[in-house]
């Protein structure tokens, strides 16, 4: 999916920066090179293990020099008026929220087919269900990644996970992405 990740957004972003664990050998890198666009940084990384893997969203929060970073998983897919929108919302909202959560389909087996919005499992501040955070303002006093693999996230300088931030520093979009 990752080819339709990278175009569903490329429009819409200023920068693209993609972090690629060196040892892996399905045919992501060849994907990702077949995508020519001056928008994308791409490095390939060697984690050693689980916690390495986890710092690589540090090192990206350091090198990202925008105001707001997008998080974009290598299996989701975003219509052209929700991204587009989305990024719109951002200038509405300066500095009055910190993050921009989104509600996505969850894929199952294809395209025509997703999990229903009560089995979505994910709380952020309050909320559960089919939501990720997916916008964030990188002016989050303190704000830093922490955790290994699969356990990774982002926190403010008090340790406060940023999906526990006040819901009123949260801006939730209706607007729905695939998830694969």
């Amino acid at each position: 999916f990752i080819w339709y990740a990278i175009n569903s957004v490329l429009d819409y972003l200023d920068g693209i920066l993609i972090y690629l664990d060196d040892r892996s050998d399905d045919k992501t890198e060849s994907i990702i090179k077949t995508i020519k666009s001056s928008k994308i940084v791409f490095k390939k990384k060697s984690p050693r293990n689980l916690q390495e893997l986890g710092n690589l969203r540090q090192e990206m929060l350091e090198e990202t020099q925008a105001d707001w970073i997008f998080i974009l998983d290598g299996d989701e897919i975003w219509h052209s008026d929700t991204i587009a929108g989305l990024r719109s919302k951002i200038y509405d909202l300066g500095d009055k929220k910190d993050l921009i959560v989104s509600p996505n389909y969850m894929l199952i087996g294809d395209m025509f087919h997703f999990q229903p919005e009560e089995a979505g499992r994910y709380r952020i501040a309050g909320r559960e269900g089919n939501y990720n955070v997916r916008f964030i303002r990188k002016g989050i006093p303190g704000l830093h990644a922490e955790g290994a693999f699969l356990h990774e996230g982002y926190a403010d300088g008090r340790g406060i996970k940023i999906q526990d931030l006040e819901e009123e520093r949260i801006y939730f979009s209706n607007e729905k992405y695939l998830h694969a």
